[in-house]
């Protein structure tokens, strides 16, 4: 090895210095996409919410008022409220259909009887869910209780 002035010609290895600036790009890419990461992730949770928050509002509208079937009819990507037939608003919307995240479909039917029991499906309630689960797409499952109804 070759001295010239106070340096070395063959120096191996990385500085001190190098190997923390790789560490901190390292660090600042890996936080910027966390960020985004976090960020659709609260979408999807929030749109989940908002879907467990229109369902349980059906079935009560179901076991308050009459005989008529409340329902949630899904499609693709966006949602509505059903009596009966006819196409009802829902708290919080803008309009009568709902959309949510792209990442989210189905294409069921959840209709609750006057006790609140989730039927899907069948708007004539007589073909009751008993699998207890409502899939959304993107592996994303809200549970609706067979019976009951109930809705964590």
């Amino acid at each position: 090895m070759e001295k010239i002035g106070n340096f070395f010609t063959e120096n191996k290895g990385f500085t001190l210095i190098e190997v923390v600036a790789v560490l901190v790009m390292i660090g600042i890419i890996s936080a910027v996409i966390m960020a985004r990461a976090n960020t659709m992730n609260a979408d999807v949770i929030g749109d989940i919410a908002m879907v467990k928050s229109h369902l349980r509002y059906a079935q009560g509208r179901a076991m308050a008022n009459d005989a008529n079937t409340w329902s949630i009819v899904f499609a693709g990507s966006s949602y509505a409220l059903f009596r009966g037939a006819v196409k009802k608003a829902l708290p919080g919307g803008n309009g009568l259909d709902i959309s949510f995240a792209p990442s989210l479909s189905s294409n069921e039917t959840v209709a609750f009887d006057w006790w609140g029991a989730p039927y899907y499906t069948d708007a004539g309630l007589t073909l009751p869910k008993t699998d207890g689960s409502l899939a959304l797409g993107g592996g994303n499952t809200i549970i609706i209780t067979p019976v009951t109804g109930f809705i964590p």
